[in-house]
């Protein structure tokens, strides 16, 4: 759980603006610098530009100050997991730079919001909110560190594979997929593999097995039907693949759903 010390956005000091706490804050500090700022690690200095962000753990050293003009975004903040901020893949204080920032403002604005009006389960909404800042921050980073020639390549992969797995229903082959992104079925393949660590055909069919065993729950529909519904126009091969990752066949689901 997440809970909140103390935050702010878009805080402007007095040109020169100093913070300077040698046994750090005693919980969590998480910085979204609006302006440059220099940043003091022990005894090496570090210039920051705008959009730097930074996530100081509680005891650590902290001093920074303003190049010129002072304006800032910050979140104090407290954790009861044993895991944080490892569990996000974040980096633990050192500066770094999400590839897109428009939208840190924003959610700090939200959690200030949350806290000061403290409206019906306000604290839940504000670790909620906490969740997706740090969600959204892992995965920006994990996208800002793909090499640069394949980093816009995965963006429409992500859009391709919503596309694909949303309308499962439909008879995709590996053409169909690859003319998606203007690509060869070898490299559509290759790609796909390499971004998601699956490949297509598995993402596909888990999707539709998927969709399959929420369909199967209602009464009215024949297995067949089903199968049909999820993109399978062979019940046989319906039935292996079911079987295969749920560990029953599609009958034997349907029945133990409806006597639960």
């Amino acid at each position: 759980m997440f809970r909140l010390h103390y935050c702010d956005y878009d805080v402007s000091e007095a040109e020169g603006g100093r913070i300077y706490r040698p046994n750090g804050s005693g919980d969590y500090l998480f910085l979204y610098f609006t302006t440059p700022m220099k940043l003091y690690r022990q005894h090496r200095l570090e210039l920051t530009k705008p959009g730097a962000c930074i996530l100081y753990t509680p005891d650590y050293f902290q001093h920074y100050e303003a190049v010129k003009e002072f304006k800032n975004s910050f979140l104090h903040f407290e954790s009861d997991s044993d895991t944080f901020p490892s569990c996000y893949q974040l980096p633990e204080n050192t500066v770094f730079y999400p590839h897109q920032t428009e939208w840190i403002n924003h959610m700090i604005r939200r959690i200030q919001s949350e806290h000061l009006t403290r409206s019906l389960y306000y604290e839940e909404q504000i670790h909620t909110l906490f969740v997706q800042l740090f969600i959204t921050l892992s995965r920006d980073l994990y996208q800002s560190a793909r090499e640069p020639e394949t980093a816009g390549l995965y963006q429409q992969f992500q859009k391709t594979r919503y596309t694909i797995l949303s309308h499962c229903e439909q008879d995709w082959n590996s053409t169909s997929m690859a003319q998606l992104v203007n690509l060869s079925r070898s490299q559509f393949y290759s790609y796909y593999t390499r971004f998601f660590h699956r490949p297509p055909k598995a993402d596909l069919i888990e999707a539709r097995i998927e969709k399959a065993k929420t369909l199967l729950t209602n009464e009215a529909l024949q297995i067949q039907h089903v199968a049909e519904m999820c993109g399978f126009s062979n019940i046989s091969h319906f039935t292996r693949y079911f079987k295969k990752q749920c560990g029953c066949t599609p009958r034997e689901y349907g029945s133990q759903s409806h006597t639960t």
